[in-house]
This record gives structure tokens, C-alpha cells and sequence, in this order.
């Protein structure tokens, strides 16, 4: 029930046209940082090596930007 009472009036805010909020799309590349960080040891530590193939996906999508 609250989350149709909600989508209510967000078609109700849209329809009088009221502007959209702004998105912060900064990147944080020191939490981007301890995530590969955790990431890659946790690869060597318990010998996953998906978890290293993730660590590297992470790097190349920070270094993309």
C-alpha cells in the first residue's frame, strides 16, 4: 500500500512537471581503489582467482573514465 501511495504521487509530481532532481555521477576512486584492493588479496588469500579477474574489471572501468 505505501509503495503505491508513493508511485502516486511521483506521477503526480511528473505530470506537473516538476523538475527531476540532479544525479551525482562523480566517481569515487578511493573507494574504487579499496574495493580492488580487497578484491585482488582476497583472490591470493583464498585462492579464487575470479576474484582477481573482478579486481581487473573494476581497474579497467575506473581507468575508462
Amino acid at each position: 500500500m505505501v509503495f503505491e501511495d508513493a508511485h502516486a504521487v511521483t506521477d503526480h509530481t511528473a505530470e506537473a512537471g516538476a523538475a527531476q532532481p540532479a544525479v551525482d555521477d562523480k566517481v569515487v576512486t578511493a573507494w574504487n581503489g579499496l574495493a580492488i584492493t580487497a578484491l585482488s588479496d582476497a583472490s591470493f588469500t583464498l585462492n579464487r582467482p575470479e576474484y582477481l579477474g573482478a579486481a581487473i574489471e573494476c581497474a579497467d572501468a575506473v581507468l575508462d573514465l
